[in-house]
């Protein structure tokens, strides 16, 4: 019996779920569970998957994931993208990691990402500050403190024990907020929250930059104008009480190991970190073009980034950034599979 449950969900990219079913098919160590939310269902002969289960249910995403919560069954659990891979390998070393660390409640592994032109599959550097993250601080406060100010989403996609899972994807998704990225927020203070955490130094999660990031499709969690800091730091009665109430809730959803206050006090450090970093950035006149890119319609992204591929495979400039992403890894100790990574590009090099 499997131990732990990859939770996917997806709508409206078939091919990219078939693509992922392809890759975890009969990898019976694992369960995978996909909740499609498109309009029509994927048409595959999913009797043959023994490890796989569908569920196509149509509604927001709050709902459908809500929907499945109480179906998973295995000790632990981890969300997963549809066009994302994860190194089988690093996750069985997660499992054993938390296996024999008890007061540990999630573990993860580092990130490259990804993309695809053509039949070759490129790498770059993803996700630096994952390097050595280990939040081992036995009070929640100081866990919290520690990750918040140095932000970068490391438990939303960790192997994570399924309680703590549950319970952290409820609050999330039960925060009612209109707020764009509150989920990863909410749950990510959740977990650190209820235990200990660390990145381990094995290579684990491919990250996919194939498609432009899903914006202004309808739903609460995705459209960029409603972002956490600009609510943040509004000022007026209205504002100064939704953010009270927003702490006091996570607070009692804690069961008060936490304070109220304290909570205030962790995400004013993610919003005063982000002012700092945003503002040494947008100086930059590359960020300027990205932002300026990132506006553009979908297929107009689309052809620029289509050209801008072609004129770097000229110069050969993913080819060098691709090893070098690789490179840097090793040189920090991480350990990489190279048979389960060559199955992963085996895998979306031979996609449509």
């Amino acid at each position: 019996m499997a131990d732990l449950t990859l939770i996917c969900p997806t709508v409206g990219r078939h091919k990219y779920v078939e693509r992922s079913v392809r890759f975890w098919s009969g990898r019976n160590e694992f369960y995978l569970l996909y909740i499609d939310g498109s309009t029509d269902p994927l048409r595959l002969d999913w009797d043959i998957h023994k490890n796989i289960t569908y569920i196509h249910r149509e509604g927001s995403y709050a709902d459908r994931v809500l929907s499945i919560l109480d179906i998973i069954n295995t000790p632990y659990a981890c969300m997963i993208c549809d066009d994302e891979f994860f190194i089988p390998s690093a996750l069985k070393v997660c499992l054993e990691f938390l296996d024999s660390h008890p007061d540990y409640v999630a573990c993860s592994g580092r990130s490259v990402g990804f993309s695809r032109y053509l039949r070759s599959v490129v790498f770059r550097d993803q996700y630096p500050l994952l390097h050595n993250r280990d939040l081992d601080e036995d009070a929640p406060v100081d866990r919290l403190s520690t990750h918040f100010k140095a932000y970068v989403p490391a438990h939303l996609y960790a192997v994570t024990r399924t309680d703590v899972f549950k319970k952290s994807i409820k609050c999330a998704l039960k925060t009612e907020l209109d707020l764009y990225a509150l989920f990863e927020l909410v749950e990510e203070f959740m977990v650190v929250a209820q235990g200990k955490s660390c990145v381990i130094p094995h290579l684990c999660w491919l990250r996919s930059f194939e498609e432009p990031p899903i914006r202004n499709n309808g739903d609460t969690y995705f459209d960029p104008s409603k972002g956490f800091t600009k609510w943040w730091l509004e000022l007026g009665y209205i504002a100064i009480k939704s953010r009270l109430e927003f702490c006091d809730r996570l607070a009692t959803t804690t069961n008060y190991t936490l304070t109220a206050s304290q909570v205030y006090d962790v995400f004013d450090s993610y919003v005063q970190a982000g002012l700092l970093f945003e503002s040494s950035r947008n100086g930059s006149v590359r960020r300027r073009i990205e932002q300026l890119l990132y506006k553009l319609p979908a297929p107009i992204y689309q052809v620029i980034k289509i050209i801008k591929r072609l004129a770097a495979r000229l110069l050969r400039v993913y080819e060098r950034r691709s090893a070098l992403a690789i490179r840097k890894l090793h040189e920090q100790g991480v350990t990489i599979d190279r048979v389960d990574l060559g199955d992963c590009i085996s895998t979306i090099s031979s996609s449509s």
